[in-house]
């Protein structure tokens, strides 16, 4: 039996994770729970009226009755008939008198209606009526008055025995005779209410009892009333609970629907689709965290949109503040350092006179594309945007072999710009050409500008070196300095050839240069 209850408990775990049952599950728990108190409180106090009544209809029928007797103790057919007359009154089963008459002589008499009680000897009698002197409840009746409460939650109980045991008969036969023997299905409390009234006769100033009037009520009388009610109640309750749960369903679809919907949506941004947007018109705390996301997805989207306007270093070194800086002090230090690096400068040939030829936007529709190219094969070989400058690219190589990639990504940027012209000029259009110049050596990287607003770049001789180099190339070249040659192994130099010293801006001695072949 366990086991098929931890099967049970299981079930109900299973169909409340979703948050529409926890709902409705709940609502209907609050119903169940409001219904059934508000019964039991009826039940309770109707319990206590009918068992009022139930009383002072039975004092009033023994004094009635021992009034009668101690008028016609002297005739028996009189005490007789006082009895019978309250044969077939509803709720006695036993009402009789026990003591003595006088007609000829003192005789001793039992005289009853209802159920016979001479399974009870004189002296279980005798000990009955020994200290009686008035009206008298017997201790079962006091006690069951005091206990209502009790009573009817006993017969809660029962009734919920009562139908766990007709489950289990119904769906768990094979354990049912090993679990029946842990539930007694009695109904509580006592069968009956007993009363008691002394007879008493007067002699002059003498008072002399001679005998005691005995009633037993029956119990089933107000417990039928309470089932009724109880019944009553039960298919109340039933019917407000399955209202209840059409009611509670509905509720619970529109809290969910908004809860479901933002999950989803969740979901969604989880996969990387950043164009979701709540747009919840409600304005209870599901609104408010439905706002929150979009302001969020806003914020995250702009994110995106900056960095396409920043360097990847520049994200690094924004990260790495954030993290090494309290809120005080950032901007208030600037990230600076030396550092060997490998410099990339691309150039598009003659691009001024080109751009005054075509419309504006073409002009940045082609531009845009070219850069673009280059851009995507700068990113695949490890490079760095550091700035788009007009028709110009600087980018900077940081790894191992940063002069390698360099050169690799110049060659393939080279090859795809002359696949792009061929088809450029199949539609009749002037190709682009683009000059690349490529220079490592010592730069210094840091947080150039003002407080309000810096650029985290690279300045330094080789940077301006690079730049000359880039100026020099003619379109389809490739140009790369001394110090680029010189840290390339012998396989890398096969296609690399000497050019004439060339005299750059800012230096004395003529420059070395070297042309990439591919």
């Amino acid at each position: 039996m366990k086991g098929n209850r931890f099967f049970l408990i299981r079930i109900l775990e299973v169909l409340t994770r979703r948050i529409k049952t926890k709902v409705v599950v709940f609502e209907i728990f609050i119903i169940l729970f409001v219904s059934l108190s508000i019964g039991y409180i009826v039940v309770y106090y109707m319990g206590q009226t009918l068992t009022e009544k139930a009383h002072q209809f039975s004092e009033r029928i023994v004094r009635d009755l021992a009034k009668s007797i101690e008028y016609n103790y002297i005739s028996l057919p009189a005490v007789d008939e006082a009895v019978n007359a309250f044969s077939g009154t509803k709720g006695i089963l036993y009402l009789g008198y026990h003591g003595y008459i006088i007609s000829k002589d003192l005789k001793k008499v039992d005289i009853y209606i209802g159920q016979n009680i001479t399974n009870l000897t004189q002296r279980e009698l005798d000990l009955i009526f020994k200290d009686i002197n008035g009206f008298t409840k017997s201790k079962e009746t006091i006690a069951y008055s005091k206990n209502l409460g009790q009573y009817i939650w006993s017969h809660i109980t029962l009734v919920w025995n009562i139908g766990v045991d007709f489950f289990e008969r119904t769906f768990f036969k094979n354990n049912l005779v090993k679990e029946k023997s842990r539930r007694n299905l009695t109904r509580p409390g006592p069968e009956y209410f007993e009363y008691y009234m002394p007879v008493v006769i007067h002699t002059g100033k003498l008072q002399k009892k001679i005998g005691n009037v005995l009633m037993r009520y029956s119990v089933a009388v107000i417990k039928e009333e309470i089932e009724r009610v109880t019944f009553l109640i039960e298919v109340i309750t039933a019917v407000v609970v399955v209202i209840g749960i059409y009611i509670s369903i509905g509720g619970a679809n529109s809290i969910v629907r908004p809860i479901v919907r933002l999950t989803n949506i969740v979901q969604r941004f989880g996969e990387g689709d950043l164009t979701v947007r709540a747009n919840m018109p409600v304005k209870d705390e599901i609104g408010v965290l439905a706002n929150a996301f979009d302001r969020m997805m806003i914020s995250i989207r702009e994110k995106l949109e900056m960095q396409k306007f920043v360097s990847d270093s520049t994200v690094k070194m924004i990260k790495k503040s954030v993290t090494e800086y309290d809120a005080g002090s950032i901007g208030k230090e600037r990230v600076t350092e030396r550092k060997v690096v490998t410099l990339f400068f691309s150039d598009i040939r003659g691009f001024t006179s080109m751009s005054e030829k075509m419309d504006p936007k073409a002009v940045v529709d082609m531009l845009n594309e070219y850069l673009d190219v280059q851009s995507n094969i700068i990113k695949n070989y490890g490079g760095d945007i550091d700035k788009f400058v007009g028709d110009e690219i600087v980018a900077v190589f940081e790894s191992e072999n940063m002069c390698r990639d360099a050169i690799s990504a110049a060659i393939e940027a080279q090859k795809k710009i002359g696949e792009m012209n061929r088809k450029r000029m199949e539609r009749n259009l002037e190709p682009v050409k683009i000059g690349i110049g490529i220079n490592t050596g010592e730069v210094v990287k840091g947080s150039i500008g003002s407080h309000e607003r810096m650029d985290f770049t690279v300045i330094g001789d080789n940077v301006n070196l690079a730049s000359r180099l880039c100026s020099v190339a003619g379109g389809g070249e490739i140009i790369i300095s001394r110090s680029v040659y010189d840290k390339l192994d012998k396989e890398s130099r096969a296609n690399i050839k000497p050019m004439r010293p060339i005299r750059v801006k800012g230096k004395l001695r003529p420059v070395e240069v070297y042309r990439v072949e591919y």
